[in-house]
């Protein structure tokens, strides 16, 4: 049998978050003993030449799958009329598609693709803080073209309910090759955001919270840098701290080489937390958003404010919870090899 080829829908130099959800997919792959051509639908907003080449049917034949890894446009599309005839739509949902149209975010071509073709495809690990109401489209493809639908948070396993999901860790949770127990508390990492951040708008409570708990453990321990997931919250932060260690990721590479140099994280951040995880490496979550209960699904420990997290680092065992995690980490990668079973069986005929 030829070798597939499998079209990733991701985004690429954007949001290093995106780019390790596709790095643990990869991952996953590669342990399943999949092997496959890859091409890449690059949901960047400023990359829409770069879509509509990878979509054009006189350039390359259509991909023999594709793959929705993780982010939350996997099923933005753009309603027909029987959408909007039986409904029920809100004034938010057209305000929506308002967005979709301005920022060019949606995946709708790649959608209206997928069913032209006839292609078969999986959602790994999608979710999204505010789930949108399934439109025909992505009605289609996940009732006739999907083998695998996973999803990674509760909210959009409600809302997908009746596609019979299943509910999994996030994909990034496999990001890194090497997972490895910390021995001792050497290095803390804490990653902020600005409050105006233009991915992830932090509320002032959250915010607040975040900024007291990295004064309080900068009082207490010498040793700690502040990580940046955008250059927009490094430029915030060198003028808000000064005298701060200040790391600025630029891709998922960068991310998982920058985190793997820390013994304990604290992080804003969801896909921080995640590839923290990934290493094995001890996490506190700082924000309790909606969209931070992909978390619920991984190592991550999270008192929702029970707990200060200069006391959480105070009272870490940090050999003992490294360990934790990273045999956490091996058991969740059995369970996903396990239900990539009908994916495997698609494109290696076995």
């Amino acid at each position: 049998m030829s070798i597939p080829t499998i079209l990733f829908s991701t985004t690429q130099n954007f949001n290093p978050g995106d780019e390790v959800i596709l790095m643990g997919i990869e991952r996953l792959l590669n342990a399943s003993g999949i092997r496959y051509h890859k091409r890449v639908y690059d949901r960047n907003p400023s990359n829409q030449q770069q879509r509509a080449e990878a979509l054009a049917d006189h350039n390359t034949p259509p991909p023999d799958y594709v793959i929705f890894a993780g982010t939350p446009e996997w099923c933005s599309e753009y309603p027909n009329l029987d959408d909007l005839i039986k409904g029920p739509y809100s004034a938010r949902f057209f305000a929506r598609i308002l967005r979709l149209r301005q920022t060019d975010r949606s995946n709708d071509p790649l959608l209206r693709y997928i069913i032209k073709h006839g292609i078969s495809c999986a959602m790994l690990g999608v979710g999204s803080s505010k789930p949108p109401v399934p439109t025909h489209k992505i009605d289609y493809i996940l009732r006739e073209l999907s083998d695998l639908f996973i999803v990674r948070d509760p909210q959009t396993y409600r809302c997908f309910s009746s596609y019979q999901p299943q509910l999994a860790p996030c994909p990034a949770l496999f990001c890194a090759e090497v997972a490895e127990p910390r021995q001792s508390l050497k290095k803390i990492g804490i990653t902020l955001q600005a409050p105006h951040s233009n991915l992830i708008r932090m509320n002032k409570q959250g915010f607040d919270y975040a900024i007291s708990s990295y004064r309080a453990i900068t009082q207490h321990y010498n040793n700690v840098e502040i990580i940046c997931h955008t250059r927009q919250d490094s430029h915030y932060f060198q003028h808000q701290f000064p005298d701060a260690v200040i790391n600025t990721l630029t891709d998922g590479p960068s991310l998982i080489n920058t985190y793997s140099r820390f013994d304990a994280i604290l992080s804003t951040r969801l896909h921080g937390c995640v590839a923290a995880c990934s290493l094995g490496i001890p996490t506190f979550q700082l924000w309790h958003g909606l969209r931070m209960s992909t978390l619920e699904q991984i190592p991550v420990v999270n008192n929702k404010g029970r707990e200060s997290a200069l006391t959480w680092l105070q009272g870490l065992d940090i050999n003992k919870q490294s360990t934790k995690i990273v045999q956490s980490n091996r058991e969740a990668m059995e369970a996903y090899l396990e239900a990539l079973t009908p994916l495997k069986q698609r494109l290696m005929g076995t």
